[in-house]
């Protein structure tokens, strides 16, 4: 019988000590899921941030290299732009470049910017003066400033003098896919010399389908 015991007492020990290994090594799977998993969610989050989705996007160039200055909050030249699209975009960024005097903008200097709808009797805007703090996050440089707006969401002050915190908000999106053509006119709200460098419209399309937007003058 003692020997019995003994021989149970072992196997049972064996087995404890099986079953401690095994959860030991559960734990070890589990740890390296989550490190796993946390990972490629940072790496994903990493990948679909705005200024980066961006640039695997269809893309047209609005304006280039455009100077204007304004005297008396009057600009001294601005532009104005005709778009036509075909499709439907479901998806979208408004994208500006600009220095002034080949430094970034401060406080005082900002884009004016606005689509415009027309159809017979009826005329609307949609924009004004682009609030630099609402912009989605972007590369800083002491050179130029860059802008990224959601097209569903582009937003905006009426008047330069207005604080910032008077935000208005446009949907140059559901305007864009209302019609085949619209206008975009713009220009540097500042007293120096300003200069946009680039003002472009990211896009993407219906799933499966083709859509594009093109710029005349």
């Amino acid at each position: 019988m003692k020997k019995n015991n003994l021989a149970t007492s072992i196997i049972l020990f064996i087995l404890a000590i099986a079953l401690l290994f095994v959860a030991i090594l559960n734990n070890h799977k589990d740890n390296t899921a989550n490190e796993v998993t946390t990972t490629t969610l940072a790496t994903i989050q990493k990948q679909v941030s705005p200024y980066e989705a961006k640039d695997v996007m269809g893309k047209v160039v609005i304006i280039q290299n455009f100077k204007n200055s304004s005297v008396s909050n009057k600009p001294t030249n601005s532009f104005e732009k005709t778009l036509t699209m075909t499709g439907v975009v479901t998806d979208g960024y408004l994208y500006v470049k600009a220095d002034v005097g080949g430094k970034a903008l401060t406080q005082y200097d900002d884009i004016y910017t606005k689509l415009l709808e027309t159809s017979p009797g009826s005329y609307q805007e949609y924009g004004g003066h682009l609030i630099k703090s609402q912009s989605l996050d972007t590369p800083t440089s002491e050179t130029q400033t860059e802008l990224l707006f959601d097209l569903s969401s582009i937003k905006y002050k009426k008047n330069f003098t207005d604080s910032e915190k008077e935000v208005l908000s446009g949907n140059w999106l559901s305007v864009l896919n209302d019609s085949s053509s619209k206008k975009v006119l713009g220009f540097s709200s500042t007293a120096r010399q300003g200069n946009i460098q680039e003002m472009a419209i990211y896009y993407k399309c219906l799933e499966n389908t083709n859509c594009s937007i093109t710029v005349s003058p």
